[in-house]
């Protein structure tokens, strides 16, 4: 315990007191969100913010491999790959804030990345038979390589592109993090996996220390960088959790625990191939958008999806105290839940999509990521606040930096 708590503490403080001084990066290097557009935020911000997670992060990381013998044992393998592949998640976002990167530039580096992990032994080597769950009794099936890294590259470029996609609001990609970090580090407790435990201690700890910052108005976004490396991190980390327990519910726990993710990019790729689109094209139809156009202010959207994920957590804390014949009864909840408040937001409306969708302009970036928060609070005035060191800021950010769908 004092270990998690040390871990806990430093990445609050080292992503706490990083970020300022990335900000000030951010705008040397001309990494900033221009109003305009999908829009609503009136100033410049700056983006990048994912650095400071990162290095709240893997320091505190580092801080815990000193602290307790035990975790420095466990640092193998898929450790070192968690490290290489999240190194090329950051800086291709890096990359991207500064010079919005093309989707299709940057999907095959999402690729290499979780090819590295697969390489070092972050992969899906079982898969559960759901017949035989919920007939006789659970049949785990050993997965050939090829289709190991199949389902393995799937499951870590989907989340870290769900993360992305739900990166709108101001602090709403941060804060979903934090829950799920919260609720997978009471599952990884449950099975006695305390080291897993403590990359999601490191994740809370490093997004907290960041949320100061990112709250509504957000005085830095997270950017790609960051929705980007917290998807990556929790896709990867919940593979590995995967590997002590061949029960339908331990492959279903991160699946549930990321629901809100997972369900909002699922409702995308429907709604824009059932209108025949481009799921490169952007569109108002993510879960925040709908929320905004119901009526409900940035912070009051933000705490309804909090909630929505909070419930998803709850179901589960049931997955794990459960026997399997009761997974059936909580996914079919779950399930029943989302279409029923996929009604009420009117997402399976597609009339209304398509003619919503006239008027979209297309970006590229989105289906990579809709990085910056593009419902974001008043920013900050950089020339106010970091004038003495950067000097003014022009109308030449304008023509180098576009701004994120």
């Amino acid at each position: 315990m004092t270990t998690y708590l040390i871990i806990l503490c430093s990445a609050y403080l080292l992503s706490s007191l990083s970020t300022p001084f990335v900000q000030l990066i951010a705008v040397r290097i001309g990494a900033l969100d221009m109003p305009g557009g999908r829009k609503i935020h009136s100033t410049i911000t700056p983006r990048l913010g994912g650095l400071a997670v990162f290095l709240g992060f893997w320091g505190a990381i580092a801080i815990g491999v000193i602290a307790n013998i035990k975790f420095k044992a466990a640092v193998t393998q898929p450790i070192w790959g968690l490290l290489f592949g999240s190194l090329i998640i950051l800086f291709l976002g890096i990359y991207d804030d500064v010079y919005d990167v093309p989707a299709y530039v940057k999907f095959p580096f999402q690729v290499l990345a979780a090819v590295v992990v697969f390489h070092y032994g972050i992969r899906f080597t079982l898969l559960t038979d759901f017949i035989q769950l919920f007939s006789t009794g659970t049949v785990a099936i050993q997965l050939s390589w090829a289709t190991s890294l199949l389902f393995t590259v799937l499951w870590i470029t989907g989340i870290t592109n769900a993360m992305n996609f739900v990166d709108g609001v101001d602090a709403l990609a941060g804060g979903l993090c934090f829950i799920v970090s919260v609720t997978l580090f009471i599952v990884s407790i449950h099975f006695q996996q305390y080291f897993y435990g403590a990359l999601y201690i490191a994740l809370m700890g490093a997004t907290a220390g960041f949320g100061k910052y990112n709250k509504y108005p957000a005085t830095i976004f997270l950017g790609d960088t960051g929705s980007t490396f917290l998807g990556f991190a929790l896709a990867c980390i919940s593979i590995l959790g995967c590997h002590k327990s061949t029960a339908l519910g331990s492959l279903l726990i991160p699946i549930v625990a990321l629901g809100v993710p997972i369900s909002d990019t699922a409702y995308a790729v429907f709604r824009r191939l059932a209108l025949g689109k481009s799921i490169f094209k952007s569109d108002k139809g993510h879960i925040h958008h709908r929320l905004l156009e119901l009526g409900y202010s940035p912070k009051e959207v933000v705490w309804i999806i909090y909630v929505v994920s909070i419930i998803f957590s709850f179901a589960v804390f049931f997955l794990i105290n459960s026997h399997d014949e009761f997974v059936s009864l909580v996914v079919g909840s779950m399930t029943i839940g989302t279409i029923f408040i996929a009604n009420k937001l009117k997402f399976l409306d597609m009339q209304k999509w398509e003619s919503a969708s006239t008027s979209d302009v297309e970006h590229a970036s989105d289906v990579v990521g809709e990085g910056s928060s593009d419902v974001a609070g008043e920013g900050v005035d950089l020339d106010e606040h970091v004038s003495d060191e950067t000097g003014n800021i022009d109308e030449n950010h304008e023509d180098g930096n576009t701004s994120k769908c």
